[in-house]
């Protein structure tokens, strides 16, 4: 198809100018929505508030690998046991026992090399394969070693020797 001419602006375009529609958007009812079978928002996986503060009130609001302080820097929960991909509804997934405060994000600083998938990171606990307990699988802490922990939120070195 060949154009006739040049395009040519009929109205002139200025930063004023706000875009406009020429037919507005409509309103969807939840349930038209849900009758429709087209989910109305993503599922909310993660951890709920209440246990995201455990967890970094556990870690001392630092990063449960280096040690280093969060406060005023990116960081993430992360699952030692995964949650795979959409979610699951193991209630467990969301435990203390399975979450760690990592600085960065998923592809920065700890955070990013633990989701790098190194055995490293396997041995020392940050990352579990299936079928383990994050309950019962010891986590290297920066400060303390070797720890567990539970699913109230507390953390407790192992292998130390009685003095």
């Amino acid at each position: 198809m060949k154009r006739a001419g040049r395009l040519q602006r009929r109205t002139p375009l200025t930063a004023r100018t706000p875009l406009a529609r020429r037919v507005p958007l409509r309103e969807v009812s939840a349930k038209r929505a849900a009758a429709t079978g087209k989910p109305t928002r993503p599922r909310d996986t993660g951890p709920d508030r209440t246990t995201r503060e455990l967890v970094l009130e556990r870690d001392d609001w630092a990063c449960f690998c280096c040690g280093a302080t969060i406060i005023g820097q990116q960081y993430s929960l992360q699952h030692r046991l995964a949650r795979r991909l959409g979610g699951t509804s193991d209630p467990l997934i969301n435990s203390p026992a399975n979450l760690v405060t990592l600085l960065g994000s998923a592809t920065t600083e700890c955070h990013g090399r633990v989701e790098g998938r190194h055995s490293a990171d396997h041995v020392a606990g940050y990352r579990l394969k299936t079928g383990q307990d994050p309950a019962n699988t010891p986590v290297l802490h920066w400060r303390y070693g070797p720890v567990l922990l539970g699913h109230d939120g507390s953390i407790e070195p192992v292998g130390r020797a009685a003095a």
